[in-house]
C-alpha cells in the first residue's frame, strides 16, 4: 500500500493547538516531526484557533476553528467536500472529540492518541476550581475513549489504564515520545553555568513551589516557562527566569545546566525530560511512575521522595556510556516508521 495516496487528519484542541505550542517554544519540534510523517501519508491539520478558516502552516493544510461547535462543524463541512481525510489521528485524548464528529461525518477510522491520564492531571490542575461533581471527569473520558477505533499511547501505564475502559478488543500501539539527535546533542564537559534546569509550565500540577524551595541557597537554576505561578520564580535570588526559548534552541541550555530538575506530580511521556536527559543533564526527579520508569530505564539519577533533600550535586553525573544506549532508542526517525505501520493497518482494514 502507497500511503501518500491517502490522507491522515490530525486534530489540535486548545491546549495542543499549533497557536499554543507556537507560543509555548514547541512549534518547531512538532513541525519536525510532522514533516516526517508527511513524508509516508498526506497530512492535514485541523486545529484550535481564535478565528475560522484554511491557511498553511509547517508546509501543510491547515483548517482552523474557534471554541464553538457550531464553527467546528462549519470547518467540518469544507473539509468533508475538499480534505476528506482516510485516517483521523488526535494529537492528545482532549482532541478526541472533535475527531469523533469527524468521524461520523466522514466515515474516517479514529485513532485516538493519549500521552498521559487525562482525567487525574485534570483533577489536579482543576483542584478547587471544579464544582460539578468529582467522578463527571472519569465518565466523561470513559465514554470518549470508546470512541475510537484505534489507539497510540505514550507509555505502558497510559495503555493500560485507557484499555481497561475500552469495552471491546482493540489495535493499539506503544510508542514513546522521539527525538531529533541531531539537534539534541550532548557535550562531553563538566563547566557549567546554571547548577539546575527546569523547562516547562509553571503551574500547580508541575509543583513548582516544592522544587524552588529544595533548590540549596548557595545553588542556582535556570526555569524556562510560563505560567500561573511563574511570580513564585520571582521571588528567588538564585532563580533566572526566561518565558520562552524555541524549542530547537533549548540544546545549548541543556548543555549548560549540571542537572534536569522536575518535581511534578503526574506524567505521562515528558518530553522536556527526555530532552534535558539526551542533552547530558542528570535527573533529579519526583518520585513518580512515569520518572521512575525514566530513570530505571536511563540506569541512573535521583528520585526524590516527598520534596526531600537534593543529592549532592558533585555527585550528579552523566554516564556517557548508558546515556548513549538511552538516546539510540529516542530517535525520531524510528518512532516515525513505527507509527506509519500502525496507521497503514489501520486504513488497510477499514477499506
Amino acid at each position: 500500500m502507497q500511503l501518500k495516496e491517502y490522507k491522515l487528519l490530525e486534530t489540535m484542541l486548545l491546549g495542543s493547538s499549533i497557536e499554543r505550542l507556537n507560543q509555548l517554544g514547541s512549534g518547531r519540534r512538532e513541525e519536525d516531526y510532522y514533516h516526517k510523517i508527511d513524508k509516508h501519508i498526506r497530512m492535514i491539520i485541523f486545529t484550535y484557533q481564535k478565528s475560522r478558516g484554511t491557511t498553511k502552516q509547517y508546509e501543510l493544510p491547515v483548517l482552523f476553528h474557534n471554541k464553538w461547535i457550531q464553527s467546528i462543524i462549519g470547518t467540518i463541512v469544507v473539509l468533508k467536500k475538499k480534505n476528506r481525510p482516510d485516517i483521523i489521528r488526535t494529537k492528545q485524548f482532549w482532541g478526541a472529540w472533535s475527531g469523533w464528529i469527524i468521524k461520523i461525518l466522514t466515515g474516517a477510522p479514529l485513532v485516538i492518541r493519549c500521552g498521559y491520564i487525562w482525567s487525574k492531571s485534570f483533577e489536579i490542575e482543576r483542584s478547587g476550581e471544579w464544582r460539578c461533581g468529582s467522578s463527571l471527569p472519569g465518565l466523561f473520558e470513559k465514554w470518549l475513549i470508546n470512541k475510537g477505533d484505534a489507539y497510540i499511547f505514550s507509555t505502558k501505564e497510559v495503555e493500560e489504564y485507557y484499555l481497561s475502559l475500552v469495552r471491546r478488543p482493540v489495535q493499539s500501539l506503544v510508542i514513546p515520545n522521539a527525538f531529533n539527535l541531531d539537534t539534541f546533542n550532548f557535550d562531553k564537559h563538566t563547566n557549567w553555568d546554571y547548577d539546575y534546569i527546569y523547562v516547562g509550565r509553571l503551574i500547580e500540577l508541575k509543583n513548582v513551589k516544592t522544587m524552588l524551595n529544595i533548590i540549596p541557597k548557595d545553588k542556582d537554576i535556570l526555569v524556562i516557562g510560563s505560567g500561573k505561578l511563574d511570580y513564585e520564580v520571582k521571588k528567588y535570588n538564585n532563580a533566572t527566569l526566561i518565558s520562552k526559548v524555541d524549542n530547537y534552541d533549548l540544546p545549548k541550555y541543556f548543555n549548560k545546566s549540571q542537572c534536569f530538575i522536575s518535581m511534578s506530580k503526574t506524567e505521562g511521556n515528558p518530553k522536556s525530560v527526555y530532552e534535558g536527559i539526551i542533552c547530558g543533564a542528570y535527573p533529579i526527579l519526583s518520585d513518580i511512575p512515569a520518572h521512575r520508569r525514566i530513570i530505571e530505564e536511563l540506569g541512573y539519577g535521583t528520585l526524590v521522595h516527598n520534596g526531600c533533600d537534593l543529592p549532592d550535586i558533585n555527585f550528579c553525573k552523566a554516564d556517557h556510556s548508558k546515556l548513549k544506549l538511552f538516546r539510540s532508542k529516542y530517535n525520531m526517525i524510528n518512532g516515525v516508521e513505527k507509527e506509519i505501520d500502525f496507521l497503514k493497518m489501520i486504513i488497510s482494514k477499514n477499506n
